[in-house]
């Protein structure tokens, strides 16, 4: 979804069984996407979601899923 969004960053599952996103593009963008993290997909279960909206560091240059 983030590609989809145009959004630069990163996804990554944390050995503390976190997934940890970090996203830059527009506000509408994140939105978005915010949106689709609080769904999460069919076979997970959201329990929460923190979110931490900081000014862009225009370091990412795509969307990728680290490991």
């Amino acid at each position: 979804m983030a590609r989809r969004l145009n959004l630069r960053g990163y996804v990554r599952n944390r050995r503390d069984r976190t997934v940890e996103v970090v996203a830059e593009g527009t506000e509408r963008a994140l939105r978005e996407l915010l949106t689709c993290l609080e769904i999460g997909p069919s076979t997970a279960i959201v329990e929460r979601v923190d979110v931490k909206w900081l000014p862009s560091s225009g370091r990412f240059y795509g969307f990728e899923v680290r490991f």
